[in-house]
């Protein structure tokens, strides 16, 4: 808190080598004047000398602004505070308080027990290190990635105790992160994209394969998916669409709000998505009728009779998938996936952003900038050759329901899906 001291100060000896200081200060948040006692303070003896440095050094601490009743706060007691106050916090997805708890395990691990006051950047620095190295409460050596993130969340931790005045400056500013070490997404090519549509369309209509259609063709995050309802898909009239309000907790396998609040959006479906969720919808319907279910409420991808489909199982089925088919691609690839071919066919990056539901522009940006480059080497193809009719490949040799996908004999017939900016919403 801001203060002015007031005059030179009282030194109060109180044994051979203990005193207490005092100074009469202005706080100028309050405009009052009120009197301010050190703790006890250890002198050598009782000298001038002694009493000033003494004088000093309460000086000192009182004009550096750093609260009395927190001086000996340690990590791990304000890191709890922190956590609960986010706990409360309304704001804050109860995903997101998992995922700092898990973090501020290994920040207690190495930086519980020290104070506040005592952080510099060189302790800060040497944690990463040792948590790089395998000092974790797991046992395990740490990716550059989650000790990035670990030290991103220290860096709020401490910017919160300046805010609060515990701590003047925030040393983990400073201190050098390790650089994250994750693979980068690498998304399908526009030959693969047609080669997932063709299996797609040549299936019978299941409730994973929907999941996977809407992940490449309209961006969807798992969680987006699973926790799609009928009600939040418009299959009428001319521009079918669907609307994001929700997405299914992985971990409390309830519906919540999506990841962040740009996450709600409204999507328009060529005409290649909407014709195959009609179909399912229609196959779900004959199914939900057995068990009297109405359809309106239930969910998109959901086997008839079970109550949702966990995001994890999702993600299992679609390795299976991809595994058979020669996919080397994760379920969110599918989503990066979708961001490639809006670049392709070049709908602007602010509408890519919406799209998407990035809540930073930035995102969508760096996943354009990615494709971008890697089309290089395709740089002398005309855009719309990509957007108007399909590359030529061979044919798909598809066994006839010989496998759990039902997959059944398709020609390169079907027409590349289209996206066009002016028929979205």
């Amino acid at each position: 808190m801001p203060l002015i001291i007031q005059g030179e100060g009282n030194v109060e000896v109180r044994s051979k080598h203990s005193c207490r200081v005092e100074f009469q200060v202005l706080d100028t948040a309050t405009g009052k004047v009120t009197r301010m006692r050190s703790r006890a303070m250890h002198i050598g003896n009782n000298t001038k000398k002694e009493r000033e440095r003494c004088r000093r050094e309460y000086r000192k601490e009182l004009e550096s602004g750093q609260r009395q009743d927190t001086k000996n706060m340690t990590v791990r007691a304000f890191s709890e505070q922190w956590l609960e106050r986010r706990k409360q916090s309304s704001e804050v997805k109860e995903s997101t308080i998992r995922k700092d708890e898990g973090r501020l395990k290994v920040i207690n691990m190495h930086l519980g027990d020290a104070k506040l006051v005592n952080l510099d950047v060189q302790t800060i620095e040497g944690f990463y290190a040792h948590a790089s190295n395998g000092e974790s409460p797991s046992g395990k050596r740490l990716s550059g990635t989650y000790v990035n993130g670990v030290g991103a969340t220290l860096r709020q931790i401490l910017q919160e105790a300046v805010r609060y005045d515990i701590i003047t400056k925030n040393p983990a500013e400073h201190a050098k992160r390790p650089k994250k070490d994750t693979e980068e997404v690498i998304p399908l090519t526009t030959p693969e994209i047609t080669r997932m549509q063709l299996l797609l369309d040549g299936s019978k209509p299941r409730p994973s394969l929907a999941g996977f259609y809407l992940a490449l063709f309209a961006g969807l995050r798992r969680g987006e998916i699973c926790g799609l309802r009928w009600c939040d898909v418009d299959l009428e009239g001319d521009t079918p669409e669907l609307t994001v309000r929700h997405s299914l907790d992985s971990k409390t396998c309830e519906l919540s709000e999506p990841k962040t609040p740009a996450s709600k959006r409204t999507i328009s479906l060529f005409r290649g998505l909407a014709d195959y969720l009609q179909a399912w919808k229609s196959h779900q319907a004959c199914k939900l009728h057995k068990y009297g279910i109405p359809q309106d409420d239930y969910y998109v991808v959901c086997t008839p009779g079970a109550q949702y489909m966990h995001p994890e199982n999702l993600a299992r089925s679609w390795n299976r998938f991809s595994k058979e088919f020669g996919f080397n691609v994760t379920l969110h690839g599918l989503r990066h996936s979708f961001c490639t071919y809006l670049c392709v066919t070049g709908v602007e990056l602010q509408y890519a952003q919406y799209l998407m539901g990035h809540a930073d522009i930035q995102t969508t940006a760096n996943i354009y900038t990615h494709c971008t480059f890697d089309m290089k080497r395709e740089a002398g193809r005309a855009l719309t050759e990509a957007t108007d009719k399909l590359p030529a490949i061979a044919p798909l040799e598809m066994r006839v329901s010989q496998n759990r996908w039902g997959v059944v004999i398709a020609t390169p017939e079907n027409e590349f899906p289209q996206i066009s900016p002016k028929t979205m919403v």
